[in-house]
């Protein structure tokens, strides 16, 4: 097949999308969206092929990545050359990398020992969530977040157990309770109202406790 043939070949399998100017590939994929196509006596990712079309050869060791995130995209306006690190960096700052804990995430504000101070402060000291969050110069909901093991899970977590009281509460109770919450009534004059204490109400309206009633 002539070069002329395999570009012809190789256009026949995009669509433009007039929204976003992807050119989108609508030739055979692999399992993660990637575009196939074999040109030149080879079989290539689609999109490092629209590379070496437009752009010509580049090193065997560098990426071709993609600007729009699109893995179906070919445009080659819309990709640029990266080393393995440069990938991995762009993956993780897209959210499609694999998971970065702790103090390598770049996005961590916290470090690994911050968080065991949290949670030693939580656990030892009785600190509540509130102050944990003033003095860390954290929103409240990472605290919560922390405290629960939601988050930071390959550190050691929280001994505390959590509270079994409040059993009595029905679904009506708690989602009304969360309401009167919204509508600026305190957890300690919620506990009163429903026969609770403040950290068990606190609990409530904050899902540590009946997750299950959203």
């Amino acid at each position: 097949m002539s070069k002329e043939e395999t570009k012809q070949k190789f256009y026949s399998n995009i669509k433009v999308n007039p929204e976003t100017n992807c050119w989108e590939w609508i030739g055979n994929k692999d399992k993660k969206g990637y575009g196939i196509f074999k040109g030149y006596g080879f079989t290539h990712r689609a999109h490092r092929f629209s590379w070496l079309l437009h752009k010509g050869e580049f090193p065997n060791e560098f990426y071709v990545c993609h600007k729009c995130d699109n893995p179906p995209c070919v445009n080659p306006d819309h990709l640029f050359l990266g080393t393995q690190f440069d990938n991995m960096q762009d993956m993780i700052q897209k959210g499609r990398g694999p998971k970065v804990y702790g103090t390598n995430n770049p996005r961590a504000n916290l470090s690994d020992q911050d968080v065991m101070e949290i949670r030693r402060l939580w656990d030892v000291e009785k600190t509540s969530p509130k102050e944990l969050s003033i003095m860390f110069s954290t929103p409240k909901s990472t605290i919560n977040q922390i405290i629960s093991g939601n988050t930071w899970k390959h550190l050691p977590l929280c001994k505390r157990p959590a509270s079994n009281r409040g059993s009595h509460l029905s679904e009506l109770d708690v989602l009304e309770i969360r309401r009167l919450y919204g509508l600026g009534l305190s957890s300690t004059l919620l506990g009163k109202m429903f026969r609770l204490t403040q950290q068990q109400a606190w609990k409530v309206v904050n899902y540590w406790s009946f997750k299950e009633f959203a």
